[in-house]
């Protein structure tokens, strides 16, 4: 069961990271350095076809959302979980992609939303160290990932991306990206 921020503050209870949240964080960096050596091998000119790149990075996708579900449902409702997935999602694209940045207001506005600062005040700061640490965990999973899928095929993830943000641009609330200046 998902516990959320608001449950563990309520309740005070305290939590340190346990050996089914180790062997998550391991497994986390070896999906992380698989995902990266598959991206490498198949960037590769000739070595896979687009239907084969779009099963792999699909595969890949899944794969990350799951490790980043696993840290971030701790402490995340299922609505807080698709935020952040988001935001690093979106993060993720305009690092890679130069018509695209984030507006950093919205971004720091929808991090508050996770992380309110009248909500961790009640926090311990073990219990602050543990969410935060484990929810970053989530978002650099999701940004790793996205990295790795965009290194396949940057032209097809960018446009991908850019069609993504013109579908959502003005109607998702969520939304961070912006057209680069």
């Amino acid at each position: 069961n998902a516990t959320s921020m608001g449950s563990i503050r309520q309740s005070g209870q305290q939590r340190s990271m346990g050996i089914e949240e180790k062997a998550m964080m391991k497994r986390f960096g070896v999906a992380i350095a698989s995902a990266v050596a598959a991206a490498a091998l198949f960037s590769l000119p000739g070595l896979a076809q687009d239907a084969e790149r779009a099963k792999m990075t699909t595969e890949m996708d899944l794969h990350v959302t799951d490790l980043a579900d696993g840290m971030l449902s701790p402490y995340l409702d299922k609505d807080e979980q698709t935020l952040m997935k988001s935001l690093a999602y979106q993060h993720a694209v305009a690092l890679n992609c130069k018509g695209l940045s984030v507006d950093q207001a919205k971004s720091q506005a929808q991090l508050e939303r996770v992380f309110p600062q009248a909500e961790m005040d009640k926090m311990t700061e073990e219990q602050q160290l543990a969410m935060t640490t484990s929810v970053m965990m989530g978002f650099s999973a999701v940004m790793g990932g996205q990295f790795a899928i965009a290194a396949v095929d940057y032209d097809a993830y960018c446009k991908a991306a850019e069609a993504d943000f013109a579908s959502k641009e003005g109607s998702d609330t969520h939304l961070i990206l912006v057209k680069a200046p």
